[in-house]
């Protein structure tokens, strides 16, 4: 299991008792060392049937999510891709909330590496065919210069009308824009479990709203084993909130 870490500000009768409560212990003891989560729900059911400490820690995962969903203002200029990064960054807040970290890969600095490879090749590819513009519309009179770039970017096939390659420079300006974001993403949650929440945490009607509503194919979000685990909470309604 990984260390809980967090500096929490308490009222000063609270920070006493634990104070007191460490008196004669030694660091390595329990501080709280005549509970166990037995008679913990034991005594949580004595309030309600069914009550659990796992029934809390479901409860605050999924009205943060919903929170942090909430906070999300729709806009038809925004991609699939930006709207799956604001809801990974959402998934990211519920997962520290819940304590879900991993340790980073061990090639987790080379697949950075490579995705960030990829990107700048791309980037090269993009301003030989903005040159290419700049000569097909008679503001640059020399020829792309093949030379001054990476061998991957010098196998581009330039268009040989304003129109075709007017075309490319959107589509590839949107690629790396994507490859950009995914590559945020994967540094921003390299030591955050995103999953762990997604499977067991977080009410999956919540996700599947809030994709419904904001026109987010859910396999985006939920994987071909998390959409047969939730074939229930397929059908929510749009407007539904936890």
């Amino acid at each position: 299991s990984m260390r809980y870490l967090n500096t929490v500000t308490l009222r000063p009768e609270a920070y006493t008792n634990i104070k007191n409560m460490t008196n004669g212990k030694e660091k390595k003891n329990d501080l709280f060392h005549l509970i166990s989560t037995s008679n913990l729900n034991e005594y949580l059911r004595s309030f309600m049937e069914g009550l659990t400490a796992k029934v809390f820690r479901t409860y605050n995962a999924s009205i943060t999510l919903q929170n942090e969903l909430n906070k999300f203002v729709y806009s038809e200029s925004l991609t699939v891709d930006e709207k799956v990064k604001f809801y990974t960054e959402a998934n990211k807040q519920v997962a520290i909330l819940c304590n879900h970290q991993k340790a980073a890969s061990k090639n987790f600095d080379v697949q950075v590496e490579k995705m960030q490879s990829k990107i700048d090749v791309k980037k090269e590819k993009l301003k030989l065919l903005q040159d290419n513009l700049k000569v097909l519309k008679g503001k640059k009179k020399s020829k792309v210069d093949l030379k001054n770039v990476s061998e991957e970017a010098a196998k581009i096939k330039l268009p040989t009308t304003t129109d075709k390659t007017m075309t490319a420079i959107k589509k590839l300006q949107e690629t790396i824009a994507a490859d950009e974001q995914k590559l945020q993403m994967k540094e921003d949650t390299k030591t955050v479990a995103l999953g762990t929440s997604k499977i067991n945490y977080m009410d999956p009607r919540i996700t599947i709203a809030w994709c419904k509503n904001n026109e987010v194919p859910i396999e985006k979000i939920f994987s071909k084993t998390l959409r047969k685990k939730f074939p229930w909470a397929m059908s929510v309604k749009l407007d539904w909130q936890f």
